[in-house]
């Protein structure tokens, strides 16, 4: 049983998200500071849940990993029944110009 949300250790979460996230995509902490503008060892310690970023810094690691701020404090229980795409956001079907028959 998870404990109560409060009770989390969001920098634990985050650290692990970011990690799994990153090797997901094959990127290095070097190409995921880079592209978040933060220091590699800063993204090396948030990764092991010793920093306390701030918003405007977990919005750029999210960026820089393709996926949405909120995605990074998804509970790891949540993640495996709702894994993050790992090819960026969903796309639409297109349209074959022919109207959806009622069932």
């Amino acid at each position: 049983m998870l404990p109560h949300p409060a009770m989390q250790d969001w920098r634990q979460v985050l650290g692990t998200n970011v990690r799994r996230l990153r090797q997901a995509r094959g990127l290095t902490q070097e190409q995921v500071a880079f592209d978040a503008e933060i220091d590699l060892t800063y993204l090396g310690g948030i990764e092991r849940g010793n920093r306390n970023p701030s918003l405007l810094v977990i919005a750029r690691v999210a960026k820089a990993l393709s996926v949405r701020p909120g995605d990074l404090l998804v509970v790891e229980s949540r993640v495996k029944r709702h894994p993050v795409p790992t090819t960026g956001p969903p796309q639409r079907r297109k349209s074959t110009g022919q109207a959806r028959r009622p069932k």
